[in-house]
């Protein structure tokens, strides 16, 4: 039971976070000029929903988990570790991706030359675009100059300074996060959503919820331009969320307890 489990766990992270940065992708790509190249729109968007990775699949993994059997123990020790993890990424690993991505330089010189063929289309970028046309260059003059910015004090700086480990408040707002969505999802499947199409249904809703609340929803409306809904406060997805994994905690309670 526990293999099987711990088997299952792995497959539902795996396919909650494909699902999550696909969808990341897709707003992403609302965003930002066709002279993106996938892989860097990839790389953003998963340095932006890094974060929500760890509390998006402990939701569905604690709902088919209670189905399961696990113990009281298992969920404990688990929603915990999970807790634990999702501050490490925040505050860790996901400052590490704000910086240059590793393989910036051949993204960039991709970049380029998507402008080049725009220019050369009559869809100049300005200013970029005139200056492009005014003076070109070679691709090795391009990466000798990238070269060199990379090489530069306040370049280098600037990246140690976007790198740095952020032990915030908001940091351990998202373990709590974690362990408040995992008590909702382990209260869901004692209350018997523990279907896979429950679990689907409510990653979707908890996703577009803190992809919301992250203020990373925006929307073109005619006439008026790109609409931004502004980002919730920090805490705002814990209250919800951590309101609701407590009302339907004390229901579960009551729902598995013996009749007198």
């Amino acid at each position: 039971m526990t293999r099987t489990a711990f088997m299952k766990g792995l497959l539902i992270l795996a396919i909650s976070s494909f699902a999550a940065v696909a969808l990341q992708v897709a707003v992403v790509s609302q965003q930002l000029s066709t002279i993106w190249i996938f892989e860097h729109r990839v790389w953003l968007a998963l340095s932006q929903i890094l974060t929500f990775i760890i509390p998006l699949a402990i939701l569905p993994t604690m709902m088919l988990w209670r189905g399961l059997g696990l113990s009281h123990r298992a969920e404990i020790v688990t929603i915990a570790g999970a807790g634990m993890l999702t501050v490490i990424v925040a505050g860790w690993l996901v400052p590490k991706m704000q910086g240059e991505p590793p393989f910036s330089d051949r993204w960039q010189e991709a970049m380029y030359q998507r402008a080049f063929e725009k220019d050369r289309a009559g869809l100049p970028v300005y200013p970029a675009g005139a200056y492009r046309g005014l003076r070109p260059t070679t691709p090795e003059q391009r990466a000798e100059v990238r070269r060199k910015w990379r090489s530069d004090p306040r370049h280098i700086a600037y990246q140690a300074e976007l790198k740095r480990p952020r032990w915030t408040t908001r940091t351990f707002i998202l373990g709590g996060l974690t362990i408040a969505l995992g008590t909702l999802g382990w209260a869901l499947g004692t209350l018997g959503r523990t279907r896979p199409i429950h679990a689907v249904a409510w990653w979707v809703l908890t996703c577009v919820t803190l992809v919301m609340f992250d203020g990373q929803i925006r929307f073109p409306i005619d006439n008026v331009g790109l609409i931004h809904i502004a980002r919730a406060p920090n805490w705002a997805p814990l209250a919800l969320f951590g309101t609701a994994a407590l009302a339907l905690w004390l229901r579960a309670r009551r729902h598995r307890a013996p009749n007198p």
